[in-house]
């Protein structure tokens, strides 16, 4: 129950608000782009804030392989303890959920090439959405970067990280350019609406349930 008052104090007005029922908070939704121009294949869109983040390590050789040494990671204002110089992708993960500004964090480990010393890069997914509008950036700080307050490294030189924030990255198809497959997958019971964008037009809060008769219709008067 709450009770209005008008800027005069005159003419009080009395409300109620019944919940009648409390739905589901969707969690690791999301949408991709599939282009079918082959100029526009594999290339991506750097940005300051995005939900795919890829970490390289990179040192040159001077007598010896990378043998030990950790480094620490900050997301936005948040830092960890230190992670080893050769943390699997499990590690990684602990690290920058224990900082508790992300929901939901998947990270990937890759072999890397011998050449960079290090043997593991790591691509970080931040799922669901995000606390404050955007993604906290990941930072490799130098300070502590098999320095400072973490093990040195022992072996290779001139260690360095660099970190991408993927804003975007183009998915293609070689299939039939006038053929468009739009998938809507989930593992539990959904609703709501998407919009789809075509031929500079937008057609707007399509049902999750729409059919392809009536969805044809959408498209062919938009």
């Amino acid at each position: 129950m709450s009770r209005l008052v008008g800027r005069n104090g005159a003419g009080n007005i009395t409300s109620s608000v019944d919940i009648i029922s409390k739905g589901m908070i969707p969690n690791d939704y999301g949408f991709e782009y599939i282009y079918t121009e082959r100029s526009s294949c594999g290339s991506v869109l750097l940005g300051e804030t995005s939900s795919l983040q890829q970490i390289s390590l990179i040192a040159e050789f001077n007598s010896s392989e990378i043998l030990c040494g950790s480094y620490e990671l900050a997301l936005g204002d948040r830092k960890s303890p230190c992670v080893s110089y050769n943390a699997s992708a499990h590690e990684i993960e602990s690290a920058l959920l224990a900082l508790n500004n992300t929901l939901n964090t998947h990270v990937d480990a890759r072999i890397v090439s011998s050449s960079v010393q290090f043997p593991y890069g790591y691509s970080v997914y931040f799922n669901g959405v995000p606390f404050h509008d955007e993604w906290p950036l990941i930072k490799i700080t130098m300070e502590n970067f098999g320095k400072g307050n973490c093990e040195p490294f022992v072996g290779g030189m001139n260690h360095r990280p660099v970190v991408l924030p993927f804003k975007d990255k183009n998915i293609c198809s070689i299939g039939s350019p006038k053929l468009v497959a739009v998938v809507l997958d989930s593992d539990s019971a959904f609703g709501g609406t998407f919009d789809i964008h075509y031929k500079g037009s937008t057609v707007k809060s399509i049902p999750v349930t729409i059919s392809a008769t009536p969805l044809a219709s959408c498209l062919y008067y938009s």
